[in-house]
């Protein structure tokens, strides 16, 4: 599965990159919501957006996770922040996470959200 990461904090991007690579995920990294929107907008195997809502540019992730809902309604959307209040930005995502991250978590919501483990056959269960 493509996973594209909006992060502009560079090691929490590689963290997080090293997590979902090693369960076999396609992992297209962003510094900024910009660069993410332009693949977004040019990659049509994307089946999820891990957004940081606090990035560099002229949209923040916030408004990322708005217009990838708009334009691409099936791809997930997760959301992140050191910020508190995730809240009250729940609405557009379908999960929310504040930093720091427990990668355990992300990696579980995001299984979660697109379906099956992607080193396991379907039907496998995690311990066998």
């Amino acid at each position: 599965m493509t996973i594209l990461l909006a992060e502009d904090e560079t090691l929490t991007r590689l963290m997080l990159i090293a997590e979902l690579d090693a369960i076999g995920h396609v992992v297209i990294e962003a510094a900024d919501a910009d660069e993410a929107l332009q693949i977004l907008r040019a990659t049509k195997s994307i089946r999820l957006l891990f957004a940081d809502i606090k990035m560099p540019g002229t949209i923040d992730g916030l408004e990322l996770a708005r217009i990838a809902r708009a334009e691409h309604p099936a791809v997930k959307v997760i959301i992140g922040s050191a910020h508190a209040g995730l809240a009250g930005w729940a609405s557009e995502a379908d999960g929310a996470f504040e930093k720091p991250y427990e990668l355990k978590q992300v990696v579980a919501k995001i299984l979660e959200l697109i379906g099956t483990h992607p080193n396991r056959p379907t039907g496998q269960s995690p311990g066998g």
